[in-house]
């Protein structure tokens, strides 16, 4: 290896333990979920909603192309 290789090698092998020693912070550290859900049965009928139609849209769009 060239001189200018290894010391970049040994550059870069000697920060990576420093990076690794950072905090993560959570954006949500009050409440795991990043929604409210007071009233259920609400909850439940958008929630079926909008994964119901994320699921059907392919199936819809090759109904449409056939």
């Amino acid at each position: 290896m060239s001189p200018a290789a290894l010391s970049t090698l040994r550059m870069t092998s000697r920060r990576i333990p420093r990076q690794a020693t950072l905090q993560v912070r959570s954006a949500h550290g009050h409440s795991p979920m990043p929604f409210n859900y007071s009233n259920k049965r609400a909850f439940t009928a958008k929630f079926l909603a909008f994964t119901g139609v994320g699921f059907a849209l392919p199936f819809i769009a090759s109904y449409w192309q056939l």
